[in-house]
Order: C-alpha cells, then structure tokens, then sequence
C-alpha cells in the first residue's frame, strides 16, 4: 500500500493568492467558516468513535455515564456500586485510558467514581 501526502505547491500558492485578494470581511468570514469546520470535526471524532466505546464500557459495568465537554476539557464519570474490571475484552476503553490526561478512582457514600479527563486543544 501507498499513502502518498504530498501537497501541490500549485494549489497552495493558488489557495494564498486567492486569500489575499479577498476582502478583511471575506477573509473573517473564511476563517469563521474553518474554526466552525474544526468544531464540528473535535464533534464527530467525539460522537462517532469515542461516545459507543464509552457507553460500551458503561453497559458492561452496570454503570451511569456523564460526559461533561466545554472547549478545553471533556470529563467523562462512571459510576456504579461494585467496582470496575477492565478485563482482555476491554481493548477500546484501554486506549481510551492511555490518551487520558488523568485518571481518578474515588469512593462516595454511593458508590465508585471513576473519572478521565481528556485535552479538548
């Protein structure tokens, strides 16, 4: 197999030169257009690839899922009253655990807590 990520150095300049001819209000209005294209690609990654392993693993453990997102981190809390197994068949919540910039495990009046937090930037 071949992945080949070259970029034309034709487009490229085509793309800069078209850019600079624009307007500063075309011009904001382009960028409002990427920075909204960039927010709803962090959305899709999030719903379509993370969300189902989240619930998967929730389901398994006879768990509540909260998942609390803003711009710059997204809390994820599971919650039970036995504990959690992170068993061989738990592959994709293990990635999940490996990308997570913290981990906590607490114990409450009613029950366990765990938590990731994850980098949104």
């Amino acid at each position: 197999m071949i992945f080949d990520y070259r970029e034309s150095v034709e487009k490229l300049a085509e793309i800069a030169t078209r850019f600079d001819n624009l307007s500063i209000n075309q011009q904001l209005k382009c960028l409002d257009f990427i920075e909204q294209e960039e927010e709803n690609k962090k959305d899709f990654r999030f719903d379509d690839l993370i969300l189902p392993v989240l619930q998967d693993f929730a389901e398994l453990t006879a768990s509540v899922l909260v998942v609390e997102k803003n711009n710059e981190i997204m809390i994820i809390t599971f919650k039970n009253t036995h504990g959690f197994d992170i068993t061989e068949n738990c592959r994709h919540f293990r990635s999940l655990l490996v990308i997570a910039n913290y981990i906590g495990m607490s114990l409450e009046d009613d029950g366990i807590i765990l938590s990731l937090n994850f980098d949104c930037n």
